[in-house]
């Protein structure tokens, strides 16, 4: 078996965390590219990951670099883009189907409408961005829902 230089375990260590915040970008980013880019570009130049490709790509990403070469980000999803990160939905969503699923287990007549209730009370949400947090759920297949 062959040894691994020192530092590259650590290294990899960090590219695998590098890589898990670009897929939690990618599955929860729900804004427009305006919005997203920052993000991107600060995982990207995350000083921890000693990998200049990734540098090198920030670059190409960042309007603000000179370059030769420009990349450009683009959503690749139909409709309006929102104006919040899809982390927000994904907390609401999981409040919203956690407790939808107490109630409906306690019997309540109608769980989908309390649930509403209860966090527009408690969180100070709007109907509508309850309805938003749910469909971007559904939408990605997280979880089939009431």
């Amino acid at each position: 078996m062959a040894r691994l230089a020192p530092g590259f375990a650590k290294l990899g260590m960090t590219c695998e965390e590098v890589a898990d915040d670009l897929r939690e970008l990618l599955n929860l980013e729900d804004r427009a590219v305006e919005a997203a880019l920052p993000a991107l570009l600060k995982i990207l130049r995350w000083e921890g990951h000693r990998v200049d490709a990734l540098n090198i790509i920030a670059d190409m990403l960042d309007p603000d670099k000179p370059g030769r070469w420009k990349l450009e980000l683009r959503r690749n999803v139909r409709g309006t883009p929102s104006e919040r990160h899809g982390d927000y939905y994904h907390w609401i969503a999981l409040e919203y189907f956690e407790l939808f699923e107490e109630l409906e287990s306690q019997g309540m007549r109608s769980p989908a409408k309390e649930a509403r209730r209860r966090l527009i009370k408690q969180w100070k949400l709007s109907e509508n961005e309850i309805r938003t947090a749910v469909q971007w759920w559904r939408r990605r297949g997280l979880i089939p829902g009431p």
